[in-house]
C-alpha cells in the first residue's frame, strides 16, 4: 500500500496546503485506531525515527525493523545521527511498504512499543496544531497602529525571545520608519514567494515576532524559519532547538506556535531530550521557559509539544481568549487543565506584507468570522503592512513577550516572571473561570 493511501476524515484540503509549501519534502497523513485519541497524525513519507544515541541499543531496534518483510534496508538520514538522541532513517522497499504498515508490524516485533515508543513515525507539526491552518486567514485593515499596541521600554536587564516560526518577510522592514515596535525583531528569511499571489503563512513569523515587539521592546528577538511553508517535523524541529542551545546565551523565552497529533498520542521521540534539557536548565538558570501554542481545534485533546505543560515546569501552554467584555475562551482555542493561560487571540493587528492573497476558506468554516471575513477563492491587497490575524499561535508571542517585558524590568528569571505573569492572570475579573493576561483595555498591571 502507498503513503498517499492513508486519508484523513477532515482537513484534506488544509493538507493540500501544507505540502505544497514544503518543497523536498514528502509529507504523508496516518490514521490511527479508533481506541487512540488521535483521529489523524501527519508524518514524513518513507522515514522513521529509533531512540537512543547510536549505539548498541539503536542498532538492535533497527536490526528488528530491517527484518520486517518489505523492509529491503534502513538507512540514515540524519545529518551526524550518532550525535543526536534519536535516529532518523529512511525505509528503503522495492515493495513500498508504507510508513503505517512498518509501524504496525514494529509493534508486534518489538513488545511495549504501542505503550512506551521507541521506533515512530518522524511526525509534522504544523502552526496551531492538528487543524492544518492558524483558526482564521488574515485579512487588511485600515488601522496605523497594532494590537496589541506597542507599548513604552520596560527596563534595563538583557532579555531574549526566540520564536520558532516562518521567518522574516521584507515586509517589516519596509513599514514605515514609525513601527518601532520592529526595531529588536531579526531573524532568517521566510521562504521566497511570489507578492502576487501570498502562500499561507508567509507571514505568520513577522507577525508573531512583531507581537513580542509591540510588549517587549527592548527584547532580543530572534524569529527562525525552522517552519517554512507552516510545517517542520519534529526531527528537524529538535535539530534546530538544539542549535540554539549550543549557540551561546541560551535565551530566556522559546516560543513554539505549533504542534502535532501523534500515533497513538504519546510525545514526539524527538522531542524527549529537547524537554528534558529545559527542565534542567530552568532548574540550574531559571531559562529557558517554552512557551506553546495549545491548538485551535476547539478540542481538551492536546497536542504536542503543548501536551508537555500538563509533566513539565518548562512548559507554558497558552490558550486563545476573544475580545468579548468580559473575554471569554475563543470559539476555536484548545482546552483543558493542560492549557496553563489564556490571553488575547482573536483580531489581533501586526504587520503582514505586501502583495495579493487568496483565500482558501470562508466564513463558514471560521468560528469567529465577521462581516471583513472574505469567502473561499476571494482574494484581497495588502498594502497597508499590517494586517488582522487570529489563533492560539499568536497568543503564545503575546505571552512570551509579556513574560520577557518582566525579566526586562526586574532581572528576574524566566520561570520567575512568568510566575508572576500567571499570578497576575488569576488575578484578573471578569474573564470567567479563564485567566486573562490582558485587562479589558489592554492595560497591562
Amino acid at each position: 500500500m502507498s503513503e498517499q493511501a492513508y486519508q484523513p476524515a477532515r482537513s484534506l484540503t488544509r493538507f493540500a496546503h501544507v505540502r505544497e509549501r514544503q518543497p523536498g519534502s514528502d509529507l504523508a497523513i496516518g490514521l490511527d485506531s479508533p481506541d487512540h485519541r488521535a483521529p489523524f497524525y501527519l508524518y514524513e513519507a518513507g522515514h522513521l525515527l529509533i531512540a537512543g544515541r547510536d549505539g548498541e541499543r539503536r542498532a538492535l531496534l533497527r536490526a528488528a525493523v530491517a527484518r520486517i518483510p518489505g523492509v529491503d534496508a534502513l538507512v540514515p538520514a540524519g545529518r551526524v545521527p550518532g550525535r543526536d538522541p534519536v535516529g532518523r532513517y529512511r525505509v528503503e522497499s522495492s515493495s513500498g511498504i508504507s510508513v503505517p504498515e512498518v509501524m504496525a508490524e514494529v509493534d508486534v516485533r518489538i513488545p511495549g512499543n504501542r505503550e512506551i515508543p521507541v521506533v515512530t513515525p518522524n511526525h509534522v507539526l504544523t502552526i496551531a496544531g492538528t487543524c492544518l491552518l492558524p483558526e482564521n486567514e488574515p485579512v487588511p485593515v485600515r488601522q496605523a497602529l497594532p494590537y496589541p499596541a506597542p507599548m513604552e521600554p520596560s527596563g534595563p536587564h538583557s532579555v531574549a525571545v526566540y520564536l520558532a516560526d516562518t521567518g522574516l518577510v521584507p515586509a517589516h522592514t519596509a513599514l514605515a520608519a514609525g513601527a518601532t515596535w520592529m526595531a529588536g525583531v531579526r531573524g532568517e528569511p521566510g521562504p521566497p514567494y511570489d507578492p502576487g499571489d501570498i502562500p499561507p503563512y508567509a507571514g505568520h513569523g513577522t507577525f508573531a515576532g512583531g507581537i513580542v515587539g509591540c510588549l517587549a521592546p527592548t527584547a532580543a528577538v530572534l524569529v527562525s524559519a525552522d517552519l517554512r511553508g507552516g510545517a517542520v517535523t519534529e526531527y528537524d524541529l529538535c535539530r534546530g532547538l538544539r542549535r540554539v542551545i549550543g549557540s551561546g546565551r541560551v535565551p530566556d523565552v522559546i516560543g513554539l506556535v505549533a504542534g502535532a497529533a501523534t500515533r497513538g498520542g504519546h510525545p514526539p521521540l524527538a522531542m524527549e531530550a529537547i524537554i528534558g534539557w529545559a527542565e534542567l536548565s530552568l532548574r540550574r538558570i531559571g531559562r529557558p521557559l517554552l512557551v506553546v501554542a495549545a491548538g485551535d481545534n476547539a478540542s481538551a485533546v492536546p497536542p504536542w509539544p503543548a501536551g508537555y505543560a500538563a509533566i513539565s515546569p518548562s512548559v507554558l501552554s497558552v490558550g486563545a481568549l476573544d475580545q468579548g467584555q468580559p473575554p471569554r475562551r475563543a470559539c476555536f482555542s484548545n482546552h483543558g487543565p493542560w492549557v496553563k493561560v489564556y490571553a488575547s487571540g482573536e483580531k489581533l493587528v501586526n504587520v503582514f506584507p505586501h502583495g495579493r492573497y487568496r483565500y482558501r476558506h470562508g466564513p463558514a468554516e471560521v468560528c469567529d468570522s465577521d462581516a471583513l471575513t472574505p469567502g473561499r477563492g476571494e482574494t484581497r491587497r495588502f498594502a497597508g503592512g499590517l494586517a488582522r490575524w487570529s489563533g492560539t499561535s499568536l497568543a503564545t508571542p503575546l505571552v512570551a513577550g509579556l513574560i520577557a517585558r518582566r525579566v526586562a524590568r526586574t532581572g528576574q528569571s524566566a520561570r520567575q516572571a512568568a510566575a508572576d505573569v500567571m499570578a497576575f492572570a488569576r488575578s484578573q475579573a471578569g474573564a470567567g473561570p479563564l485567566p486573562a493576561v490582558l485587562t479589558a483595555d489592554n492595560e497591562i498591571v
